[in-house]
């Protein structure tokens, strides 16, 4: 009987036939957080393009639909599990783990905070779960400039060294390197701000219902 990758991927945790179609979906530890990072920033630009009926929505309320999209699409995703505390969003595929803790732009030292569970908590750092992702979700005006100077706190502020703070234009993410205290190895983090900030200034919006609240 064929199959499709679909239906392989619905198989149980083990079976021969999903973890062969899994392996040769992603070969590498790097091809499997590539593709997790990709689905994450397509979900994220269509919450943006829906932001008006996502504006009263909290961070976890908003994480659970990533978490449902990235499952729908044929992930192995899980909200809020347990590793050394609940980490908002893990993504497997066999031994490969990729995580995401999300935060609200309540300042910078309440987004640290979810950089450290990310980093000092969550992640092992060992070669199969050494990367991951902060998600920051704001209501705020410019998240280019939000970027810019979250990227100089961590830079500033986290004790130990973070080198290669790259900024994509075309996506406008970051990703910071550093040092895992507890392996030794290179743990990466993709930074990526989700905007909600909806506020229009043509009449028919501004006299609308949910405008008005």
């Amino acid at each position: 009987m064929n199959m499709t990758v679909g239906q392989a991927l619905n198989l149980p945790d083990g079976s021969v036939i999903r973890l062969s179609v899994q392996q040769d979906l992603a070969p590498t530890y790097e091809v499997f957080c590539n593709c997790v990072e990709r689905k994450v920033l397509d979900i994220a630009l269509d919450m943006e393009r829906n932001k008006k009926n996502l504006l009263s929505l909290g961070e976890d309320p908003r994480t659970t639909i990533i978490g449902i999209a990235l499952k729908a699409a044929g992930f192995d995703a899980e909200h809020d599990t347990n590793r050394n505390g609940h980490v908002d969003l893990l993504v497997k595929n066999g031994r490969y783990e990729w995580m995401a803790e999300a935060k609200n732009d309540n300042g910078p030292a309440y987004i640290m905070e979810g950089f450290r569970q990310l980093v000092d908590r969550y992640a092992d750092g060992n070669p199969n779960s050494s990367s991951g992702a902060l998600l920051i979700y704001t209501d705020k005006a410019n998240k280019s400039t939000l970027l810019d100077n979250w990227i100089k706190h961590v830079s500033d502020y986290y004790e130990y060294p973070i080198s290669n703070a790259e900024k994509c234009m075309e996506t406008l993410t970051s990703r910071t390197t550093h040092v895992s205290e507890a392996t030794g190895l290179n743990y990466r983090v993709r930074h990526i701000p989700i905007s909600f900030y909806y506020k229009p200034t043509d009449k028919s919006a501004r006299n609308s219902k949910e405008h008005k609240g």
